[in-house]
């Protein structure tokens, strides 16, 4: 995964948005995209907690799909 780390976060997903609230970042606004979806948007300070949560849901995946 490659990220323009000058670039705000933006995100669909109301669990990824309470991970970033919860690690202290508030959201900077929402946007409504071309599909209808609301997307929330947090300032690019929000980057690395973004990529902690990302790669600690691919490793929660990964063990639940092996357990299966």
């Amino acid at each position: 995964m490659t990220f323009d780390h000058d670039a705000e976060v933006r995100t669909k997903s109301i669990p990824t948005a309470a991970h970033l609230v919860a690690a202290g970042f508030e959201p900077l606004g929402m946007i409504t995209g071309n599909d209808g979806a609301t997307i929330i948007r947090f300032s690019p300070a929000a980057r690395a907690a973004l990529e902690q949560f990302l790669l600690t849901k691919q490793r929660l995946d990964a063990l639940v799909s092996g357990a299966r």
